[in-house]
């Protein structure tokens, strides 16, 4: 289960930076974590889930974390407020 929690994160983290947070799918991230879709929603509810967990828990722990990578996560926090607030 940790492994399959941590390629799934980690193919989050790559297509963030390829891809951009809005154009990132749940079969995109289980494409590239070779996982199916729904594994996926086995360890996250949706995207959104899995971009705070990586926030939370992986941005922490790495403290040589480039400019350009803060940005991204940022701007994808800022979707991810988005998103939930509009669920209110």
């Amino acid at each position: 289960m940790l492994r399959t929690r941590q390629l799934i994160r980690e193919a989050f983290r790559d297509l963030l930076h390829s891809t951009g947070f809005d154009a990132i799918t749940i079969k995109d991230i289980a494409q590239k974590a070779t996982v199916n879709r729904a594994t996926f929603y086995a360890h996250f509810e949706d995207k959104y889930a899995l971009l705070d967990e990586v926030t939370t828990e992986d941005f922490p722990v790495n403290t040589r974390v480039s400019v350009a990578v803060i940005d991204i996560l940022f701007n994808a926090y800022i979707h991810y407020l988005h998103h939930f607030l509009s669920k209110c």
